[in-house]
């Protein structure tokens, strides 16, 4: 199989690279983080009118029926770029839905805005104590004449703060663990009954908690069939798996390229500082070689052990969990990374730093393996901001199996006060991709 980018695709590539170079430098993109919004209207416009906002979706309403390898090209540019607007979100998520379950009337009246970057889009999925199960679904949906009455909440919504309409799942019947009974509905966000609270998360995007409080949606918001929408579910986020999986590939070779011409120029007692044992080493170890590799493998995964997961059963978990040992890989990259080019805008705020946080939160978003039995922080930890005063235990009470965890009772008296305070400033008791146990996540 022939697994080169064509000329078409080299050139929608260049293209994005050349605007990112151009229009998203790293003082640019820090005052766009640090506005209210948190992402550029403008920079969303340029996105739409270079039609890149339309590539998955049909011709018929605007699109230019691309393929998924075309929408991976894009993330894995926005990946190199870090771009902090919607674009996962509307394209990857929300957009899918309609496109993929939507009624004619629903793709009529949404793609074609979605395309020219007039309407945002946020999936509405993760519950408290969901744990990356897809089935967890406690938010109720119930018939109130001819629409819908939605009661729950969802947590860590990414963009939910900018999108015009939320996919929202909701259960219309069975228990939260059931298979069926899923249903999906179109949610706008202004809507009487609909709160949501906005905040920063550790990769400098924006997420919402959102509160449904009898909130009435008319009939034709529904996604679907009525209570089969797990199906759809499933689909979407593998699909946009893999395209945060490119948008991975992305940030960790703008990483990799970025440290190593830091080592090579970067002077020290005369010499370069890539010449230094202590720095020529890591930049050296195979987990430092940022190549595209689709298919998750490379030399040393059969070096991992596999400690089986509580939901080894769930093939639908299987399939969406990387394997073994690419988790420790993927951090081990970031870490060292980080640990090369420490200085100035190659550090924890800049260049290379932002790519790790970003890669912390990737490494997160739909459930990962683990060398420690397959348990992961919950989600919502690792995207919420240190300031809203959680504990990592708190929303996350399951264990993290393989090792013993250092508690209160046998901590030293420091460690029992930094316990009994409880999180400071910006810090959160959650977990970094190193498998955190009371270590601070921090937003910049």
């Amino acid at each position: 199989m022939n697994f080169e980018y064509s000329e078409e695709q080299r050139l929608l590539a260049d293209t994005l690279k050349r605007f990112l170079a151009t229009n998203y430098t790293f003082d640019a993109r820090a005052k766009i983080v640090a506005s209210a919004a948190g992402y550029s209207e403008d920079v969303w416009a340029a996105l739409a009118e270079m039609g890149l906002l339309g590539v998955p979706f049909d011709t018929e309403y605007g699109g230019f029926g691309g393929s998924a390898v075309d929408v991976m090209i894009i993330l894995e540019a926005i990946g190199e770029g870090l771009v902090v607007e919607p674009y996962l979100a509307t394209v990857g998520l929300g957009g899918q839905f309609v496109a993929r379950g939507g009624t004619d009337a629903q793709k009529k009246h949404i793609l074609p805005a979605v395309v020219k970057g007039k309407a945002k889009l946020a999936l509405a999925q993760t519950e408290r104590g969901a744990r990356y199960d897809l089935r967890y679904i406690a938010t109720r949906a119930q018939r109130a004449g001819e629409g819908w009455v939605l009661d729950g909440e969802k947590c860590a919504v990414l963009h939910g703060g900018c999108a015009d309409l939320l996919v929202v799942s909701a259960r219309t019947a069975g228990n939260p663990t059931e298979s069926r009974g899923i249903s999906l509905f179109l949610v706008r966000r202004d809507i009487p009954g609909v709160t949501a609270q906005e905040y920063r998360t550790i990769d400098n995007l924006r997420a919402v908690d959102i509160q449904f409080s009898g909130a009435v949606v008319p009939g034709e918001a529904l996604i679907g069939p009525e209570g089969d929408g797990l199906t759809l579910l499933e689909e979407v986020v593998d699909y946009g798996t893999a395209l945060l999986c490119a948008e991975a590939v992305g940030a960790i070779r703008y990483a990799n390229e970025t440290t190593l011409a830091y080592l090579k120029t970067r002077r020290q007692f005369g010499v370069p500082i890539g010449s230094f044992q202590v720095l020529h080493m890591p930049a050296r170890q195979p987990g430092s070689r940022a190549t595209p590799r689709w298919h998750g493998h490379d030399r040393g995964a059969e070096d991992q052990p596999h400690v089986p997961a509580a939901d080894d059963d769930r093939p639908d978990l299987r399939r969406r969990r990387p394997p073994p040992g690419a988790p420790r890989r993927l951090r081990l990259t970031r870490s060292s990374f980080c640990q090369l080019s420490r200085m100035g805008k190659m550090g924890w705020r800049g260049l290379v730093g932002g790519r790790w946080q970003r890669g912390s939160a990737m490494g997160r978003a739909w459930g990962s393996g683990s060398e420690t039995g397959g348990h992961e922080e919950d989600r919502s930890l690792v995207l919420a901001l240190a300031a809203r005063g959680c504990r990592a235990r708190q929303l996350c009470p399951l264990p993290r199996t393989g090792r013993p965890r250092r508690g209160a009772a046998d901590a030293t008296p420091a460690r029992r006060a930094r316990l009994s305070a409880g999180p400071q400033g910006s810090a959160v008791g959650g977990c970094d991709g190193d498998g955190v146990h009371g270590r601070p996540l921090r937003a910049s």
